[in-house]
């Protein structure tokens, strides 16, 4: 069955890791025999209440928000690494920030029809994505 994201859009799932302390986690995602449409991404978080937007909080006030707008970037301290294994297909959406990228023979990443995917890693294009293993500041790119 497809997974349908895209993380930031009304009626869609955000899976996140969210830490209120000192110590720093990566959010590690293996799909496996998986179709994937959407992003997938580290984000900046903002932190609403009362009519103001609150971009840093700790632990004591998480409480009293109600919402969060998460913005696609790159990561800071909390990294998404993404494993495409056993014929995986991700159809990237919308610009997604990872921190490392597995990608196992057989498995791709696409942009939907039309559009053209791009891909730099720790600034460097990266001419063709292919099978492999890319570890840095990821960025994928839609272009129309």
């Amino acid at each position: 069955m497809p997974i349908k994201w895209p993380f930031l859009r009304k009626g869609c799932a955000i899976i996140y890791d969210a830490v209120y302390s000192n110590i720093s986690k990566n959010l590690g995602l293996t799909f496996n025999n998986a179709r994937i449409t959407g992003v997938i991404s580290a984000t900046d978080a903002l932190h609403y209440y009362d009519g103001k937007y609150y971009p840093k909080i700790g632990i004591k006030e998480a409480a009293a928000f109600n919402g969060v707008i998460n913005t696609p970037s790159p990561a800071v301290n909390n990294g998404v690494i993404v494993t495409l294994a056993n014929d995986s297909k991700w159809t990237v959406t919308s610009t997604s920030y990872l921190s490392k990228l597995v990608i196992e023979q057989g498995a791709s990443i696409t942009a939907a029809a039309g559009r053209k995917l791009t891909m730099t890693d720790d600034g460097n294009s990266v001419n063709k994505i292919t099978a492999g293993t890319y570890i840095g500041n990821i960025v994928l790119k839609v272009n129309h």
